[in-house]
């Protein structure tokens, strides 16, 4: 990484993995630099979080990623209404929206869910995926294909398996996509 900038301001910040506790306030990191193909710019803002066995609350996080080179990907995060405990944190959403661009390609997506992860078996899940994907292709005569999607996406790092089902319309015809990956872990892979 050349020409690297970091930045990382906490003005509170209290960790306990013994007792599986942590509390931030005020997070800001910014950080910027050149891989040897592309340069990659990073934000992230949690004003307050507070994470223990008996409780998780904090404020809406939000985050940024933008990688350019042949080609630009932006991706804006976003997480707000955490609640559940240490051991089983939940999101009323998790919210990406961002584009990637590249030669006369633009893709544009808009996804959100909620969101949970068990620590404890190892389980993450977006139960209520929706959102919107734009594809435009400006070669003559310019294209643009726009399609609504809805579905969800269970992890599970103990059984090494990802699933997901995602419906959506592309010009009036229903498509579905259903994905089944399993020994995600294995090196051969």
């Amino acid at each position: 990484i050349k020409g690297l900038e970091l930045s990382l301001v906490v003005p509170k910040l209290r960790m306990d993995r013994s007792r599986s506790e942590l509390n931030i306030e005020k997070l800001s990191l910014r950080s910027k630099g050149n891989f040897p193909t592309q340069a990659f710019d990073i934000a992230l803002d949690a004003p307050q979080l507070s994470i223990s066995p008996e409780a998780a609350k904090g404020e809406a996080v939000s985050g940024s990623i933008k990688l350019s080179g042949s080609s630009v990907i932006g991706l804006s995060l976003g997480a707000s209404g955490l609640g559940g405990n240490a051991d089983n944190l939940t999101l009323k959403e998790l919210k990406v929206d961002g584009g990637i661009k590249q030669d006369n390609r633009m893709v544009r997506v808009n996804l959100s869910s909620p969101a949970q992860w068990d620590a404890l078996k190892g389980q993450g899940t977006l139960s209520a995926i929706k959102g919107d994907v734009k594809i435009e292709h400006a070669v003559a005569p310019p294209r643009t294909f726009e399609f609504p999607l809805i579905g969800s996406l269970h992890l599970d790092l103990l059984k090494d398996t990802l699933n997901s089902e995602i419906s959506a319309v592309l010009n009036g015809r229903p498509l579905n996509f259903n994905v089944k990956a399993t020994e995600l872990n294995d090196p051969k892979v």
